[in-house]
């Protein structure tokens, strides 16, 4: 995909945000929330699915900080003892959209 291809398409899936800037020939300049330009990107070109993005989830660990709100969510626990780890909730992550499984993919990449 070249770059002018690239921009033409996110400019036309952006340009409802009032948040993102925009040039005086309507050229995107700024884009506000980056993680969202890249999850239209790949649902549009990688053809990511339910399956692939709870297998994303799964594949990380939420920092401390997080825990207690996925906790609450019921997405998943804590399971202490003789071995400390994170167990996700794969019943209660399928019922997401793609949208809430890629944030959360993101809360826990980034935390």
């Amino acid at each position: 995909m070249e770059k002018e291809e690239i921009r033409d398409y996110l400019e036309d899936k952006l340009n409802s945000s009032p948040d993102n800037i925009f040039d005086n020939n309507d050229r995107l300049v700024l884009i506000s929330d980056v993680s969202n330009v890249v999850f239209e990107l790949m649902k549009e070109y990688i053809k990511l699915d339910k399956s692939d993005l709870i297998s994303l989830v799964k594949g990380c660990e939420p920092s401390y900080s997080l825990i207690d709100e996925l906790s609450a969510k019921n997405y998943g626990y804590w399971c202490g003892g003789m071995v400390d780890e994170w167990r996700w909730n794969e019943f209660e992550l399928k019922k997401l959209d793609n949208e809430e499984l890629w944030n959360i993919y993101q809360k826990c990449k980034n935390s």
